[in-house]
């Protein structure tokens, strides 16, 4: 990949590795954070930090340098960040630190995937004699290389970082006193005191060529810390802002909550997958569909994301959002939780081009409940159930292999509806080869809804036989998708196209693509940003695509 480079391994990974049970939810619009000031530090001239992260705010949604996973509040305000504010909309590493002197690293690689984790490590030693050596940034246990600024050279030799410094308040998702709060998710925190170490110290590539996390077996230093976010019983510093290193060196918690419903900050998702009693993974999130929403993904849309991507907030017209994960086989389960009326939920079969009104709009491929209990598919509008009022839970069940899809009030399936015997459904669309569905919520203006995948715990069981929409439940026999058509729309905010995982190279109608200028790569498929119509012709449009690993393993790619 251009401008990272893969250090050597010999070996897929041995040993125990980390079974991720819970990450932290930054919720932007909560101003969520934690700080700490620490005492004097084994060595402030190097240290490293190790975080896994997920995004779920892109440069264009943020404000004020957006995106903050460390920071000390200095009036150098130096921080560590993913993304920075509207008026630029380039979703960067960004550092800015001061040692000895003011110095800046921006990368060329954009990390704008939000369907997946990814691995972050920053190793500071102002002791080497080579300045690139003082600031070393590593993604997915590769180093990033390419730098539209590069400003190493101003690390003084022997310098103190205000990183590391005592007595000077540290930040996780902030830096200063209104700025860069974080939005998504975070798990897997270490800072090492002392030490400038590789990204081989935290992972290790996994059975099925991921990038996985590892025990950390070294030491942590006197201001050192590791924080696992996994004691979820109260929202304080002793809890879930817990060091669990030996040191001690706890967080204090602002503007998190643990309790049950959508505001829960404490969540399932994980870069592990692992079933133990409780399923965790990396779940699915929502992305926008529409004219100028995110599929296409990148402007701003008359509505917004909320809650790590599963609360959706109403604009002015009418707009939805789509499940990151696709469907292709088995039976599958979610929640929509109404919080106002006037939302439509249910499914959508990937080839829908995304410029109709709402789901299960007349001529659609799309089938929906509304909140006023009629069903909606493209032969348009009966009645079905009962209606909703804010607070209800709409339960929705889908069966890929026969197309058959119900939905539950509050627990009670809707006309009768069996999905555990696959009787009376809602509808039961039909199924086409090699087409893939998604959840899909959709509302007029002004309409909230929220969405639960399984990253925190349902309302309701699913159906036997029924899973949470998460990496850990797809089947092993996912295969990812090397030839196919897709529909274009001419513009540089082109569509998502599914390939079942990142391609390593592809062929849009005969044409070699060139990832971070035709389409740019997620842990789904990819994104097209051409509006040249060798890549995006208004219509359809065919592909040829090399990928080497399945979505179900993964992860955020950065491109």
């Amino acid at each position: 990949m251009l401008g990272m480079i893969i250090p050597g391994r010999s070996s897929k990974a041995r040993g125990p590795l980390i079974k991720v049970a819970r990450s932290l939810k930054f919720n932007q619009t909560d101003v969520a954070y934690l700080n700490r000031t620490p005492g004097a530090p084994t060595d402030a001239k190097k240290g490293t930090i190790s975080l896994w992260l997920k995004r779920a705010s892109l440069a264009g949604y943020q404000t004020n340098y957006g995106g903050a996973f460390y920071a000390t509040d200095t009036s150098g305000q130096d921080f560590m960040a993913v993304g920075v504010d509207a008026s630029t909309g380039v979703d960067y590493i960004y550092i800015v630190g001061f040692s000895g002197a003011a110095w800046t690293l921006r990368s060329v690689l954009k990390l704008m995937d939000t369907s997946a984790w990814c691995h972050v490590v920053v190793a500071l030693d102002s002791t080497q004699a080579v300045a690139a050596n003082r600031a070393r940034v590593y993604v997915n246990g590769a180093e990033v290389t390419s730098w539209s600024t590069d400003g190493r050279a101003s690390i003084a030799l022997n310098s103190v970082f205000q990183f590391f410094q005592a007595a000077v308040a540290k930040f996780i998702s902030r830096y200063h006193v209104s700025y860069g709060y974080f939005d998504g998710l975070m798990a897997e925190y270490r800072y090492v005191d002392g030490q400038a170490l590789t990204p081989d110290s935290f992972g290790v590539l996994g059975p099925n060529s991921q990038w996985v996390p590892k025990p950390y077996t070294g030491t942590y230093g006197a201001q050192g810390f590791y924080l696992d976010f996994s004691d979820n019983s109260a929202a304080t510093a002793a809890t879930i802002g817990k060091d669990t290193s030996g040191n001690g060196n706890n967080w204090t918690p602002n503007n998190f909550s643990v309790a049950a419903g959508v505001g829960n900050d404490s969540a399932f998702d994980s870069p592990v997958d692992f079933d133990d009693g409780t399923v965790h993974g990396n779940f699915a999130n929502l992305m926008f569909y529409g004219t100028g929403g995110e599929h296409p993904l990148g402007a701003a849309a008359p509505c917004s994301l909320r809650e790590a991507r599963t609360a959706y907030v109403g604009g002015t017209s009418n707009q939805g959002a789509i499940s990151s994960l696709m469907m292709r086989s088995g039976k599958w389960y979610c929640e929509f939780i109404c919080q106002t009326v006037g939302g439509l939920n249910g499914i959508v079969r990937e080839d829908q081009p995304f410029t109709f009104s709402f789901p299960g709009s007349a001529g659609s491929l799309s089938w929906a409940q509304f909140t006023d209990g009629q069903k909606y598919g493209p032969a348009g509008n009966s009645a079905y159930g009962a209606a909703f009022a804010a607070g209800d839970i709409m339960g929705c069940a889908f069966d890929a292999d026969t197309g058959k899809i119900w939905w539950h009030k509050n627990g009670v399936w809707q006309a009768a509806g069996d999905p555990v015997n696959g009787v009376n459904p809602g509808f039961t669309v039909t199924l086409s080869a090699g087409k893939g569905w998604r959840f899909v919520i959709g509302h007029n203006p002004n309409a909230n809804q929220a969405i639960n995948f399984g990253q925190r715990p349902f309302n309701y069981p699913p159906p036997a036989g029924f899973k949470a929409l998460c990496t850990t439940n797809l089947p092993a026999t996912d295969a990812p998708i090397t030839a196919g058509s897709f529909v274009g729309n001419a513009l540089a905010n082109g569509p998502m196209v599914d390939l079942g995982g990142p391609p390593s190279s592809m062929t849009i109608n005969g044409n070699v693509v060139t990832f971070g200028t035709h389409a740019r790569k997620t842990a789904q498929g990819v994104k097209i940003i051409s509006a040249l119509a060798a890549y995006n012709v208004s219509g359809a449009n065919t592909f040829t695509a090399v990928v080497p690993i399945s979505r179900k393993y993964a992860r955020a790619q950065f491109n």
